[in-house]
């Protein structure tokens, strides 16, 4: 297990990616030459409480379930990716002149902690089985971290189809411990969707449709809501997040499998005062640094043999007042291309 550092020289920014679950555990973004790179300037959240693996914060990704399929639970919630170990394929890495990048991965084959004793289990050779091949690709420039997750379903037989569930689970910082103040932290963009409360599970009933006013988080309780584009939207997502200090990310996220696009879920989360209490690795008043802003697809599809799905979402730090985007300084040294 190790902790990947990868910064674009020319531009200051950087991000940290933890091999255990392939989980981006840092990123320092840079909107322009003007900001002072000793500044705090980190986006994501990880809570100080989290001693042990999988780190609770940052990006962790949920695959192939993010709540469990029926009353059989047959691995973790939120699956086995977060407790496994990616390689760093390091022929892929580089820091150039456009940007920096490295990428991970995990084949059928490594994937041996948490699979359950389902279908996902190890089986002998020709049984029925499930197995993913999974490439992570990441790069920074300047404001923005870009990324692409590919998984591919590596079987020949039509027998081990399988169903998925896909999410991000972003923890965004929130500064000034201003996640309960709605002037400050926020998503918008999600006018129109079809919002849920899944506050008391997935089965909740409380449905509705989400009006044009910025999404804020619940001051007295747990917010976890899960917002459905209608039919007639596009299904990609892009959205505005207030973090505090004035300072907004967009997030946009698009999903496909072959050239078949999927809508994307958007997860806005919370755990307020009364669940953090309950989690151990999550500090008694982290609560109020945080807002979880998670795209991914939980509708429940199927991956076929020999078919690939491909998740890519971007994070971007916009410009704020009096700042000027991509005004990089002249005498910042030039790094190698890339082979």
């Amino acid at each position: 297990m190790s902790i990947e550092t990868i910064e674009h020289t020319g531009t200051g920014a950087e991000f940290e990616i933890h091999s255990h679950g392939a989980n981006i555990i840092s990123f320092k973004p840079v909107v322009s030459s003007k900001d002072d790179l000793k500044e705090n300037r980190e986006v994501l959240f990880v809570s100080r409480e989290s001693k042990v693996l999988p780190i609770r914060g940052g990006i962790p990704i949920m695959f192939p379930i993010v709540v469990p399929f029926g009353e059989k639970q047959e691995m973790p919630e939120g699956g086995f990716l977060q407790h496994n170990n990616f390689n760093c394929d390091e022929e892929f890495r580089y820091d150039a002149r456009s940007d920096a990048a490295a990428q991970f991965s995990l084949d059928s084959l490594s994937t041996t902690n948490c699979r359950g004793h389902g279908l996902w289990a190890a089986a002998e050779p020709g049984a029925v089985s499930y197995s993913a091949d999974l490439v992570y690709n990441i790069k920074v420039r300047g404001p923005q971290l870009t990324a692409a997750l590919t998984i591919k379903n590596p079987s020949g037989s039509r027998a081990n189809t399988f169903p998925f569930q896909l999410l991000f689970h972003n923890y965004f910082k929130v500064a000034n411990e201003g996640a309960m103040d709605p002037d400050e932290c926020y998503v918008k963009g999600l006018e129109g969707y079809i919002r849920q409360d899944w506050t008391e599970g997935p089965d909740s009933k409380v449905i509705d449709e989400q009006a044009a006013d910025p999404v804020v988080l619940k001051t007295d309780a747990e917010t976890h809501y899960v917002f459905d584009p209608k039919g007639h939207m596009k299904k990609s997502l892009d959205v505005i997040i207030g973090i505090g200090d004035g300072r907004n990310i967009q997030l946009t996220a698009s999903c496909k499998i072959d050239d078949n696009e999927l809508p994307v879920t958007c997860v806005v989360w919370n755990p307020h005062k009364t669940k953090a209490r309950k989690m151990a690795d999550f500090g008694s008043a982290e609560w109020q640094e945080v807002i979880g802003v998670q795209p991914g697809v939980l509708e429940r599809n199927m991956l076929q043999p020999q078919q690939q799905l491909v998740f890519e979402y971007t994070i971007k730090l916009l410009a704020g007042e009096g700042e000027e985007e991509g005004a990089w300084s002249r005498d910042a040294p030039a790094p190698a291309e890339a082979k």
